[in-house]
């Protein structure tokens, strides 16, 4: 895998800091604490079982979902 197409800057940091520079040197000049609490919510969401479904459960709205569960093309599969 090509590291540097996937993260553009990391050849400059490698021009200042050596060939050597890895993605984990990158993400410690980088990155920080929040964006890593951050990204769990999107690589680990939480879900909820609601009415036989499973959810993401901070996208559940009751009332949407009964509107969404009322739809015609949505009743024919039940």
């Amino acid at each position: 895998m090509d590291d540097e197409k996937l993260i553009s800057d990391l050849s400059n940091w490698r021009k200042y800091n050596g060939k050597d520079f890895s993605v984990e040197d990158w993400i410690v000049g980088e990155g920080n604490v929040n964006f890593a609490i951050a990204y769990t919510f999107i690589f680990w969401p939480e879900f909820l079982e609601y009415d036989d479904c499973i959810i993401f459960k901070n996208h559940f709205d009751k009332t949407n979902f009964e509107n969404w569960k009322n739809l015609e093309y949505i009743k024919s599969y039940a």
